[in-house]
Parts: C-alpha cells; sequence; structure tokens
C-alpha cells in the first residue's frame, strides 16, 4: 500500500497492533449453545476414550512396583 492510502478513518490490522490471523478468527460466526455442548461432549468421550487405558495401565505399574518394594 502507498503512504497515501493510510487515512485515519481507515482501522488496519497491523495499525491495531494484531496480526491478520487474529482479525480473522473474531470475524467467525458464532455458533449455536446446542453445536457447542455436542462438541464439548465429543471432545469429552474422546478424552476419556483415549486417555483411560493409559492411565489405567500407568496406575497398575505404579502400583505394582510399590508393592513389589515392600
Amino acid at each position: 500500500m502507498t503512504s497515501s492510502s493510510h487515512g485515519s478513518s481507515k482501522l488496519e490490522p497491523e495499525s491495531l497492533g494484531a496480526n491478520p490471523e487474529e482479525m480473522d478468527y473474531e470475524s467467525l460466526p458464532t455458533t449455536s449453545v446446542k453445536v457447542q455442548l455436542l462438541a464439548g461432549a465429543i471432545a469429552g468421550i474422546a478424552e476419556h476414550t483415549i486417555v483411560y487405558p493409559i492411565d489405567a495401565i500407568k496406575v497398575l505399574v505404579i502400583t505394582t512396583r510399590v508393592s513389589l518394594t515392600l
């Protein structure tokens, strides 16, 4: 851009101190509460499905080590 196109009436992302990616994120449309609740439920189920077996193995290993050292 040329220096003459920078007027005080324009709010450029650079003049606001924000990068363009943040400005694009803020302009995204919002979704309904039902969609957000469903997304949270799916994320929670996925997290428990992935993490629970790993945590169960970790607890088993820790308790086995403790009982062997006593």
